[in-house]
């Protein structure tokens, strides 16, 4: 059959771009095996799916390659079906009975507080179906990259501008289901797909391609929501750009939107459900669970709920090796009797609840040097005056905010903070499961430790400490961090003790007050009080209140802000 030269009808190219990995116009893979050229001048999606037509016409062995490509042309009618494909493709024929695509889920991991790589959770896709063995058998297609977190510098500029090398991996789902469930004590959910079989064959073939493409990873615009958002939009008849940004929940969230998730399944961590089932039983009976553990058995446990708690903190303790496999192995001859016990845990917390992880702001301030119209810009990914109640714990991911002001009294616009990197885990501590809470920033700032004055410098400061919550609604945190500031003449060492309280209130509210002191190695010490105030407008939006006073030996100074900000 001769090769088309009519142009590509838009549906066609939206297509195409899906499959070859295109975002506004340019390749995400620039692998030249990938591409099919070399030559930039045709990195177009016309361009390589005309080379895709011209090289499957010339050699039908190169289906076995690109079997998405073959599949989609013979849709297209660019080249005449066959009866058995791929009978001469026998590694992708493996593959394909090997791992079976009769359904396919996405499989979200929570986030991993102690990680700054996973505080935003994990994504990958899952798939099932009955392999060549008659066996029931279950696969995870997941996207990552090494990280070398030694040497802070290099980490942040290869993660986030030249990019590392990427790898996309198949591999039984039970290996990253133990990873995250026990080794990291993380949560997973499971949202199955609503796709039908020619969907489903379209994305394992697409896989297939994906397997053997040298991908680049870059934090905030090709990780392992991208290329699994990617896989997840290519079988969808969908008009819009992906957004450059794209976080982990997104990709449950772009199926929801699809009404492509057909049910929801939790698998709950150990640490989890310890937390969850102290919230209904009183501290006698969390200790009494506590000591039958460390008895090796020997107490009676006889509420069923007790029961529950006993033998998840043994299974805990066991994984984490804080007690030996023989310990453990009597704590299960002992419990052989006690009932199961269900947990309900659907409607415990929910991912798809959590705020987007952008938005824009803007509002007004006050300040001791005059009134400011200010503006705020974090493309990823979240801060303390979200809605956190279906994270684990508080926390803070900001990736290079941007925030702003301009004087109403003829100050100009000025920078007033430029976040590089920040990340701050509230674990809260569990009497029975321990955690440590801690913080890292990498900022440009006018937050000046020699003094109160509002002189620009860049700082980086780490910290750590312990959280505690009363409630579900009520948290407290006390920490002791450490930092160094750079101005334009002075480099000054500095500590800053600090403690806070959060509360959740009634009309979708949160409050946060905190107290702290920086102690300069130069300057003037001082003491600062910070109350934030918050209320949700709906999805998309918060209104947010701030005041601030920092006091000196000599002087003090005093902020009063409120903004308006939009989720997206």
């Amino acid at each position: 059959m001769a090769i088309e030269a009519k142009p590509l009808t838009s549906d066609q190219l939206r297509y195409w771009a899906k499959l070859l990995h295109f975002h506004e116009g340019s390749p995400q893979i620039y692998d030249e095996q990938f591409l099919l050229t070399s030559d930039q001048s045709e990195w177009s999606v016309d361009d390589i799916r005309r080379n895709s037509l011209a090289l499957l016409l010339k050699d039908p062995t190169a289906r076995c390659r690109f079997p998405a490509r073959y599949l989609r042309l013979v849709k297209e009618g660019g080249i005449e079906s066959e009866a058995d494909s791929f009978k001469s493709c026998p590694e992708y024929l493996e593959f394909k009975r090997r791992v079976p695509v009769d359904t396919m889920s996405i499989i979200f991991a929570s986030e991993h507080l102690t990680q700054p790589s996973s505080i935003m959770g994990h994504v990958m896709l899952s798939m099932s179906g009955v392999n060549s063995d008659g066996n029931k058998v279950d696969h995870a297609a997941s996207f990552f990259t090494t990280l070398d977190f030694a040497n802070p510098a290099s980490l942040i500029a290869d993660t986030l501008i030249s990019g590392k090398p990427g790898f996309f991996i198949v591999q039984p789902l039970s290996k990253s289901l133990n990873k995250y469930l026990f080794s990291e004590q993380r949560n997973v959910w499971r949202y199955p797909l609503a796709l039908s079989a020619a969907q489903l064959e379209m994305i394992q073939a697409h896989m297939w391609e994906l397997g053997g493409a040298e991908i680049p990873y870059l934090f905030q615009s090709h990780n392992c929501a991208t290329l699994s958002l990617d896989l997840v939009r290519l079988e969808v008849d969908d008009n819009e750009e992906r957004r450059d940004w794209v976080s982990p929940i997104d990709v449950v969230r772009y199926a929801d939107k699809h009404t492509l998730i057909s049910e929801r399944r939790v698998i709950a961590s150990d640490r989890w459900q310890i937390s969850m089932l102290q919230e209904f039983m009183s501290n006698d009976e969390a200790e009494l669970a506590d000591t039958w553990v460390a008895s090796g058995g020997d107490v009676n446990v006889e509420q069923p709920l007790t029961q529950a708690l006993a033998k998840k903190l043994a299974r805990y303790r066991a994984v984490g090796s804080e007690i030996s496999g023989q310990h453990y192995e009597q704590l299960q001859t002992a419990s052989v009797a006690w009932p199961e016990v269900s947990l309900e845990l659907t409607d415990y917390r929910d991912p798809l609840q959590s705020a987007p992880d952008s938005h824009v702001s803007t509002g007004w301030q006050r300040t001791d040097q005059g009134d400011w119209v200010t503006f705020n810009w974090l493309p990823a990914a979240h801060d303390l005056l979200d809605n956190n109640r279906n994270y684990f714990g508080e926390s803070v991911l900001r990736l290079s905010e941007l925030s702003l002001r301009a004087g109403l009294d003829g100050q100009g616009i000025q920078l007033n903070r430029w976040t590089l990197y920040e990340t701050l885990a509230l674990n809260p501590r569990d009497k029975l499961t321990g955690g440590v809470s801690g913080y890292f920033s990498l900022a440009f700032s006018r937050d000046s430790v020699a003094s109160v004055d509002e002189r620009m410098n860049l700082g980086a400061e780490a910290g750590v400490g312990t959280t505690y919550k009363a409630s579900k609604d009520i948290g407290t945190f006390a920490m002791l961090g450490a930092g160094l500031q750079v101005t334009s003449d002075q480099l000054i060492p500095y500590l800053r003790p600090q403690a806070g309280l959060w509360i959740y209130e009634v009309g979708a509210m949160k409050s946060w007050l905190k107290i702290g002191s920086t102690l300069p190695a130069t300057g003037e010490s001082y003491y600062y009080g910070k109350f934030d105030h918050s209320i949700e407008l709906g999805r998309s939006g918060l209104l947010t209140f701030g005041a601030e006073r920092k006091t000196s030996k000599d002087m003090s100074m005093n902020s009063f802000n409120i903004a308006y900000r939009y989720y997206y």
